[in-house]
């Protein structure tokens, strides 16, 4: 299975996006097994009686374990969501969609909308003042 490198503008194919998402993966795992470790071994120590070390040293517990599975966590998620994406890469690629002609659909109906609405309150306006002209 050869990969090419991703040109700027174009998706990346399937293969790339499925190989990231394992990667992401396997570090999630590994950060997980590293996380448990490291809260295994705070767990262990004893904690002093003077109240001030004591409080000391729950809040750096409490730092180092939410930063070890925030970065857990956010492997896992990317990992979930580039395997995702390499599904929708192959159902778009299988149904024969390009990605660039959805968005250049998109952009052209929202302009078209827009401008007709902008006639239609600039139009609006001009009989509203004629109308109070006529009045006067």
């Amino acid at each position: 299975m050869k990969l090419n490198s991703v040109e700027p503008g174009s998706p990346p194919s399937p293969g790339q996006a499925l190989l990231g998402g394992l990667a992401a993966g396997v570090i999630a795992i590994i950060l997980y097994k590293f996380t448990t470790t490291i809260e295994a071994a705070l767990n262990r120590q004893t904690i002093s009686d003077n109240f001030s070390v004591r409080q000391i040293t729950i809040t750096i517990r409490t730092i180092v374990n939410g930063l070890c599975y925030l970065a857990t966590f956010v492997f896992g998620i990317n990992s979930i969501g580039l395997i995702l994406y390499s599904g929708q890469l192959v159902i778009n690629s299988l149904m024969g969609e390009s990605t660039d002609k959805q968005t250049s659909n998109k952009d052209d109906g929202q302009l078209s909308t827009t401008s007709s609405s902008d006639d239609f309150s600039n139009n609006e306006s001009n009989v509203s003042d004629r109308d109070n002209s006529n009045q006067s």
